[in-house]
């Protein structure tokens, strides 16, 4: 079967490639996981004979079709066939929470598959996902570099990162053109409220979208900078100068000033 451009498939196929990134995963048996984009099911085989319960996500009819086939005697094994972006992540939650998350994402839909996962990991224990290298960059970033951007900050915000090992390009079949790269995203045990992350969210695209402006040319238009000089930020730096933090601060910050809690003899 071969790899469909309008899919970015690349089919692993070094073997002691995938013998590495199962031993990264250290699946166990009855630990409920996640595969995206499955493929011709390498990584999967090795997965289900771990004794993990397996439910795949294949967005190719065809792929889903032959891995139903492959593992219609595998009782831990579930095929779906659908877009990852708009699976609906509460038949999860339903199953319980602590769900386990791997995948090699289509590269050119890595961003918007993570911030989808980072918008609500409270359904999952860890991801572990395979992706281009300067994604896995940018993940990790710091501030004040280049790779430092509006996806650090939602992956810091709620996710502690831990990289991998670098993949070749002789690994898949067709070969990418960059080099890939494994990543762990385990959720933080204390997470901003689902308020804080929209409002950090906005706030960090307009700051990253005008990443050569100030803070305060690039959001003074659309927020108070009160509130973010609150946060300690200083609004004549540059948007990559911020951390993590001090934009999570900020938006709790603009939630309050939102909705400031009502006092005094007419609070009732």
């Amino acid at each position: 079967m071969k790899a469909k451009k309008k899919f970015s498939q690349n089919f692993l196929v070094d073997q002691p490639t995938i013998d590495n990134i199962t031993e990264f995963i250290r699946a166990r048996p009855n630990q409920q996981i996640v595969e995206i984009g499955p493929g011709k099911g390498a990584l999967t085989d090795q997965l289900a004979r771990c004794g993990a319960q397996l439910i795949l996500i294949e967005i190719d009819r065809d792929l889903a079709a032959a891995l139903r086939a492959r593992f219609q005697n595998s009782e831990n094994v579930e095929v779906f066939q659908q877009d990852i972006l708009e699976t609906d992540f509460q038949r999860f939650k339903e199953r319980g929470l602590g769900w386990r998350i791997v995948g090699n994402l289509p590269y050119h839909i890595s961003s918007p598959i993570l911030l989808r996962f980072l918008s609500d990991p409270s359904w999952f224990s860890d991801a572990i996902f395979m992706l281009q290298k300067e994604v896995v960059d940018r993940l990790c970033a710091e501030p004040g570099t280049k790779s430092y951007g509006r996806l650090t900050v939602a992956a810091q915000a709620t996710c502690i990162i831990s990289p991998g090992f670098e993949i070749t390009p002789d690994a898949f079949d067709p070969m990418p053109r960059v080099i890939s790269s494994l990543v762990r995203l385990a959720p933080r045990p204390q997470q901003p409220t689902a308020a804080v992350l929209t409002i950090c969210e906005q706030l960090t695209r307009f700051a990253f979208s005008q990443r050569r402006k100030t803070i305060r040319n690039s959001v003074g238009a659309q927020f108070p900078l009160a509130p973010l000089e609150a946060a300690g930020i200083d609004v004549s730096r540059r948007p990559e100068e911020i951390s993590v933090e001090r934009y999570i601060a900020a938006a709790q910050n603009l939630l309050e000033s939102r909705n400031p809690a009502r006092t005094g003899p007419d609070a009732n």
